[in-house]
């Protein structure tokens, strides 16, 4: 493709301590999305491929902030897409409480959102493999994911009480640390004296689903 420049561009936003609460809307196609570590402005990402290929914009309403980062409709032949890069390493500050909403293509997803305080994240995406770490510092996290045919793996934390809903007869489930409370609910031995809890949805094509538990330092 003609139009076609590959390059690295870097989009931030800077932190004002005014926000307590910020919500995250990343739109984008096929490619791979990672989120390993914070930052001290309230959004960075790094992203290769295609020049200049994503639009950041922002709007503040009293102590709220609203992020869209949105990949540019741009002319990609995604027929030769294993020739092009699509790649976005984000990071987040940890001060606010988050909502994020990921409207993603086929996409390989690596998250872990154990350093925030998410309240409500929304992962809808087409066939690909999606990898997540959650944390509890947040009172309530809701997780709703929508995925097509995919390989799903999530980690919760131990002291966390987390309840899973799933309508995903068709797949290959693995729930360790789960009880089965109906044919399509889940939940935690400690689900109903934790402290803070994790609500989990998964809507799915045939998919091989994994989520598992991890200790919490006590520290």
């Amino acid at each position: 493709n003609s139009s076609y420049r590959y390059g690295i561009t870097d989009y931030s936003e800077p932190y004002d301590n005014t926000y307590s609460k910020a919500t995250l809307n990343l739109t984008a196609g096929a490619g791979s999305f990672i989120s390993h570590d914070t930052t001290t402005d309230l959004f960075f990402a790094h992203a290769e491929g295609k020049k200049d290929n994503y639009t950041l914009s922002k709007s503040v309403s009293g102590d709220n902030v609203d992020l869209d980062f949105d990949m540019n409709k741009g002319h990609i032949n995604f027929f030769h897409f294993n020739k092009i890069r699509n790649r976005v390493d984000f990071k987040l500050n940890t001060e606010p409480l988050w909502d994020l909403n990921f409207d993603l293509g086929a996409a390989s997803v690596d998250f872990d959102l154990s350093p925030y305080k998410t309240e409500k994240i929304s992962i809808d995406m087409g066939a690909a493999s999606l990898k997540l770490k959650l944390g509890d510092k947040a009172k309530e996290t809701n997780l709703s994911v929508d995925a097509g045919a995919s390989s799903i793996e999530i980690m919760v934390p131990e002291e966390a009480g987390c309840e899973i809903r799933t309508d995903v007869s068709l797949s290959s489930k693995h729930f360790d640390g789960f009880n089965t409370i109906e044919t399509d609910l889940f939940r935690t031995d400690n689900f109903e004296k934790a402290k803070n809890k994790i609500f989990i949805s998964i809507d799915s094509g045939v998919s091989s689903i994994k989520i598992a538990r991890y200790p919490t330092s006590s520290i």
